[in-house]
């Protein structure tokens, strides 16, 4: 009893209230940018919001006022952590020790992936229409397997058939462009590119 009185006097703790806990554990780890300074001691639901007790195992550490505490995956079993963030920096923080923030999901990261593929799919356009207008291309030289594709896979594979064509096509014009400067500097253009 005296060694347990002795160690809890010893670790620093911290209570926060966290709208959802995503899989948290007594024994969950806590950490501070990635690197393990704790554990959760408790859980208990309070009203709407989560009751988390938390102690600070790593000597001389402190927890900065401001801080943003989030429930992250910390292992590939799908293990959860109290991850800690330190404050913004040039930010007055008074009241709060440490502020919530919702944990980050999975089906969060897909809606990222999402939207990254329609921003790729869009800039393909752009440059297809760009390149038309420029007349390196013509529109029909766009397959229609880019624009059909069910599979992310077959997508990326017939998008860079279409960039290595588009590439060479490039290439020839800047060949043909360096070819009409070396024509002009000599004095020797021969009117058709002009």
């Amino acid at each position: 009893m005296f060694f347990k009185y002795n160690y809890k006097k010893n670790v620093e703790t911290y209570q926060i209230f966290l709208p959802d806990v995503d899989g948290l554990i007594s024994g969950s780890p806590v950490k501070i940018m990635g690197i393990q300074i704790g554990y959760i001691n408790q859980l208990d639901i309070v009203g709407e919001d989560v009751y988390v007790n938390f102690v600070i195992t790593e000597p001389n550490v402190k927890i900065p006022a401001g801080s943003v505490a989030t429930v992250e995956f910390s292992g590939l079993g799908g293990s959860k952590a109290l991850e800690l963030y330190p404050p913004v920096a040039n930010k007055n923080y008074s009241g709060r020790l440490i502020t919530s923030q919702s944990p980050k999901r999975i089906h969060d990261s897909l809606g990222l992936l999402n939207e990254m593929f329609d921003k790729i799919i869009d800039i393909t356009y752009g440059v297809s229409n760009f390149m038309d207008q420029v007349g390196l291309i013509k529109s029909s030289e766009m397959p229609e397997s880019v624009h059909n594709q069910k599979s992310i896979d077959g997508f990326f594979n017939s998008s860079n058939n279409w960039l290595d064509k588009l590439q060479k096509q490039c290439d020839g014009f800047n060949d043909k462009l360096q070819n009409n400067k070396k024509g002009l500097i000599n004095g020797k253009s021969d009117g058709k590119n002009e």
